[in-house]
C-alpha cells in the first residue's frame, strides 16, 4: 500500500512521480474525465466526478493532505446533492 511505503521510502520528485505507473494512471484518469461530454442529463454527475478525481493528487502535496482531500470531497458533495434533489423532484 502507498501509505505503508511512506514510512520507508523517500518522497519522489513530481517528475519521478509522474513518470511512475501511479502518476501515469492519475494523468490518464484526469484526461479521461476531461474528455467526457455528459450532456444535460448527466452534467451534475460529471461535475461531481470531475471534482472528486483531483483528490487523488494528495500524494503530490508536501503538507498533510487532509485539507486538499476534504475540499475536493466537499466540492463533489455539492454536485451530488444537486443530483439527489433532481432525482427526488423527478419522482425517483
Amino acid at each position: 500500500s502507498i501509505l505503508a511505503l511512506t514510512l520507508t521510502c523517500k518522497k519522489p520528485t513530481p517528475t519521478e512521480l509522474f513518470a511512475a505507473d501511479i502518476g501515469k494512471a492519475l494523468q490518464a484518469a484526469v484526461k479521461e474525465v476531461d474528455s467526457v461530454n455528459p450532456g444535460l442529463d448527466f452534467n451534475n454527475h460529471f461535475k461531481a466526478v470531475s471534482e472528486a478525481v483531483p483528490a487523488n493528487n494528495w500524494i503530490l502535496l508536501d503538507t498533510l493532505p487532509h485539507q486538499h482531500v476534504e475540499g475536493q470531497k466537499d466540492a463533489a458533495e455539492f454536485w451530488l446533492n444537486k443530483v439527489r434533489v433532481a432525482f427526488r423532484s423527478e419522482g425517483g
